[in-house]
């Protein structure tokens, strides 16, 4: 609040630049907060806390960045409880994935499919540029990977029509 009134009564643009740079950091760094704070709550140890956050992240920064964004839940979620380990390698997962589209992939529409039985499985497709050089794995990538192995889970990248990822881990 108070940097955004910075850069309101600011005149330099050197001033206001600044100002902005604030702004943009401050939130950044209470959305981290809040994600962090989420990620450690046991009241959100629900598979349907997890979607539900997940789906509204995604819902949310597909209309920040202007992709179009149709996430597809199942009907019935079971009530299942989930580990906070997995609540947090799922979403930032999820998130990673969302991030490398809008940073790399070029992308206008991005389908994120999720279901859950045995397996909670997500699956995140755009319709990007894909890898141009798929023998190169950024840090990003591997740490998804590592992610999903930590809990168990199976971590597939397909580089066709776009990228789809396929994240599957196992619901106890």
């Amino acid at each position: 609040f108070l940097s955004k009134k910075v850069k309101r009564k600011s005149f330099s643009d050197a001033k206001k630049k600044d100002a902005e740079k604030i702004v943009i950091n401050s939130n950044d760094l209470v959305q981290k907060m809040n994600e962090l704070i989420w990620a450690m709550n046991e009241k959100n140890d629900t598979l349907e806390d997890l979607l539900f956050y997940a789906r509204s992240y995604a819902a949310e920064y597909g209309e920040e960045n202007n992709l179009q964004m149709d996430i597809f839940m199942p009907e019935k979620i079971p009530e299942i409880m989930v580990a906070g380990e997995m609540r947090r390698n799922v979403f930032l997962t999820l998130k990673e994935c969302l991030h490398n589209i809008v940073k790399h992939a070029g992308a206008k529409k991005v389908v994120i499919k999720i279901n859950a039985d045995k397996n909670l499985s997500v699956i995140i497709r755009d319709d990007g540029k894909g890898f141009e050089n798929t023998n190169e794995e950024g840090n990003g990538l591997k740490n998804m990977k590592k992610r999903i192995d930590s809990i168990g889970g199976f971590f597939e990248i397909i580089n066709a029509n776009g990228v789809t990822v396929n994240i599957s881990v196992p619901l106890k």
